[in-house]
């Protein structure tokens, strides 16, 4: 749910007194897929600038309109992690050397060998009559890839022998990849309110190395870890609407 207010002022003002950093992604539920949508921080579901608006609000189009929207993006985030310390069973557990493995063998600090991902979206939309449109999306989310090499770990508590990768079972890979298919019909019942339905499919894959040493401590430790790349689809749906308060308030 959103709302945008269309006033510079005030906008402006709310912006420098609740400024505060973040350190952070929203992974694959994104805020907006535009750089226009990204700027407004979610508040693009009350406020449409494309037909990639869709992903936010199906109800969008009916105040697009025609367009075609393609957006290719960069996403590039330092992913790190340091550990301090000895090793350390979990809070509660008495399991001796059948300990999970415990990040790091002292002071550790590691960097991701992949930092950086590109999707690309492409949406367009096309009017049936004054008040009626229908749009096609293709968004992908997901696609960022962590890999840490080198690194070590031990088995539990008090046990000396130090094993390779920052889970004890070498370098270690994880990638998940998702790719959206969206069907909209939206319409604009009157001068306030508008209505949108969406038909999405989804497809993703994942990819999971190094873990292998937890795999004792999964319910299927055969299908856990090293087992290649992954598929999964599905269908699902979405409805929006869009209410116009006044001509500088809108909620979504």
């Amino acid at each position: 749910m959103g709302f945008i207010y269309k006033k510079g002022a005030v906008i402006a003002i709310c912006m420098a007194l609740l400024y505060q950093p973040v350190f952070a992604t929203n992974g694959s539920f994104l805020h907006g897929i535009t750089i226009a949508e990204k700027s407004l921080a979610g508040a693009g579901i009350a406020n449409p600038t494309s037909a990639l608006s869709i992903d936010a609000n199906p109800s969008s189009l009916a105040l697009i309109g025609d367009n075609t929207k393609f957006v290719l993006s960069y996403f590039a985030v330092d992913i790190g992690f340091s550990s301090e310390g000895l090793p350390s069973a979990p809070v509660g557990t008495v399991c001796g050397i059948a300990c999970p493995v415990s990040i790091g063998g002292g002071d550790l600090s590691l960097k991701s060998d992949k930092d950086s991902a590109i999707t690309p979206s492409f949406a367009l939309s096309r009017r049936i009559d004054d008040r009626s449109v229908w749009g096609l999306a293709v968004v992908a989310k997901g696609g960022m890839v962590t890999e840490w090499k080198s690194g070590s770990a031990y088995l539990g508590p008090g046990v000396t022998a130090e094993y390779p990768g920052i889970y004890g079972d070498g370098d270690t890979f994880v990638e998940l990849r998702q790719l959206y298919l969206a069907g909209t019909y939206s319409r604009q019942l009157n001068e306030k309110l508008s209505l949108g339905f969406s038909l999405i499919y989804n497809y993703q894959t994942f990819e999971m190395v190094g873990l292998g040493q937890l795999a004792p401590f999964s319910l299927f430790p055969d299908d856990l870890n090293d087992k290649g790349v992954n598929g999964s689809s599905g269908f699902g749906f979405k409805f929006g609407s869009i209410y116009k308060i006044n001509k500088n308030l809108s909620l979504g």
